[in-house]
């Protein structure tokens, strides 16, 4: 009798340890979020969400004679809409209201922000988004001209499958070398490290059922404060930052022009310390070769290798001084050698650590271009 008594309590003990899914929440039931659209009107954020419906999802076909409806939403596979607030909880809440559910953000992957909302800053959109633990710090944060919420509209109506195209794009930039590597982590560690890193975010359009990338959107710790969009103005940043490859180049040359690809960037910064003031020295090493040739000059002959070699050099100096230049009427230190003062002369940057006092350190910026020729005869 004991025995059975003592079976039935371990049975029993183990039947609360088993997992089950009281709590479960079918998919269809989910409002789960793809992308969250952030912008500023009458004086208030206007927060945006996309909705895929599941069941719906597959009931339309793609392209210009499946356009979503623009009134109700019955026969669209997403859900779009956004609402006026004081708050985004505030915003967040009147949304789930309307969706009769509450908006679960893990499957969110695209945080887009009005180029209005981010020269006004970002700090009370993130403090929200860092306090909820669904949003997963790999989503990608874009900023766009004219209102977030009108750029996920204008898209197809599978926007949750165009939100990945754009993911898709983003990442083959980075790849390629023209896009940055900002993601949601990536923004918040830089915004808050002691050491004042600089976010640069992807600015995006969509035309003609197409993604274009169409610039940076440079952060002053949570303001937006310039956009670029000269290439090698980008490259540069890419390669000293992100030892990223970056656009082609081209330079000159007697009745044409040489057009340079780069395939492999490496950067490393020195700080030379055995002076009265500090130097910061950086070196790029770049990889790659001629994609188009159209002046007489023969690459075969070494010293005319060398001299274009030395050119394409001087052109990345060049963009690299003007960068630092743009840093310094910004305000921020753009190619964020700070980091590496801080990382390896931590007591040195003390003493540097205010940006415009850092910025009157002098720095020498050296580019070691290798050019290739693939098995092209006679160049």
């Amino acid at each position: 009798m004991m025995r059975r008594s003592l079976s039935i309590i371990i049975s029993v003990s183990l039947f609360f340890l088993c997992t089950g899914c009281w709590d479960a929440v079918s998919i269809e039931a989910r409002a789960s979020a793809v992308a969250l659209s952030f912008d500023w009107s009458e004086g208030q954020y206007e927060v945006g969400v996309s909705v895929p419906i599941p069941y719906k999802l597959g009931s339309s076909g793609v392209g210009a004679d499946s356009a979503q409806p623009e009134d109700g939403v019955e026969d669209q596979p997403r859900y779009v809409n956004s609402v006026q607030a004081g708050s985004l909880n505030e915003a967040i809440d009147r949304l789930s209201t309307i969706l009769q559910r509450r908006i679960y953000f893990g499957q969110t992957v695209i945080l887009i922000f009005s180029r209005e909302v981010a020269e006004r800053g970002l700090d009370p959109i993130t403090d929200y988004i860092r306090r909820n633990e669904e949003i997963r710090i790999h989503a990608r944060m874009v900023v766009v001209e004219g209102k977030a919420i009108e750029f996920m509209k204008n898209q197809s109506q599978f926007f949750n499958l165009a939100m990945e195209e754009l993911r898709g794009d983003l990442e083959n930039g980075e790849k390629i070398g023209y896009a940055f590597r900002e993601k949601l982590g990536k923004y918040l560690m830089k915004k808050n490290t002691i050491a004042k890193g600089v976010p640069i975010l992807n600015m995006v359009q969509y035309e003609k059922d197409e993604f274009m990338w169409e610039g940076a959107a440079v952060f002053n710790r949570d303001k937006m404060v310039y956009k670029i969009t000269d290439p090698m103005q980008t490259s540069i940043l890419n390669q000293i930052r992100n030892s990223l490859k970056g656009f082609s180049v081209r330079i000159p040359c007697e009745k044409g022009v040489i057009a340079y690809l780069p395939i492999g960037v490496k950067s490393e910064v020195q700080i030379d310390t055995d002076r009265p003031i500090p130097k910061i020295i950086v070196n790029v090493y770049v990889d790659g070769y001629v994609e188009e040739k159209t002046c007489p000059i023969k690459l075969q002959d070494v010293k005319n290798m060398r001299k274009v070699s030395r050119q394409i050099a001087s052109e990345y100096e060049k963009g690299a001084y003007d960068v630092i230049q743009l840093g310094k009427q910004l305000g921020v230190d753009l190619l964020e050698l700070q980091y590496h003062m801080r990382m390896n002369h931590p007591e040195l940057w003390k003493k540097y650590q205010d940006v415009k006092e850092f910025q009157k350190l002098p720095v020498e910026i050296h580019y070691d271009v290798k050019v290739r020729h693939y098995g092209v005869n006679n160049v």
